[in-house]
């Protein structure tokens, strides 16, 4: 069996930070991501900077469910669905 390499050297330092609770759903999509929380926020990160773009907060309860198309973020919480439409949001699909 070959070797396959040491593990990359993780940093100290957590790299980007917005949540103030557990990260519980993640979707990515040409550079961004989107990562729902139980802190009952969606941040939304241009990957490529590591520049935390928008936090959305209209939510009641833990996000458990977050998917992203190229017109809407769509957010699932307990018993509620969100949509935020993207053609507000500036910085989708440079």
């Amino acid at each position: 069996m070959g070797n396959l390499g040491s593990k990359p050297e993780l940093p100290s330092e957590p790299v980007v930070e917005a949540h103030t609770a557990n990260v519980t759903s993640l979707d990515y999509r040409e550079g961004v991501l989107i990562a729902g929380s139980e802190d009952l926020t969606v941040s939304v990160w241009n990957v490529k900077t590591s520049k935390l773009l928008y936090t959305l907060e209209k939510h009641d309860d833990v996000i458990n469910f977050v998917d992203m198309s190229k017109t809407l973020i769509a957010t699932g919480c307990e018993g509620m669905w969100t949509f935020f439409i993207l053609s507000f949001f500036k910085f989708f699909f440079f």
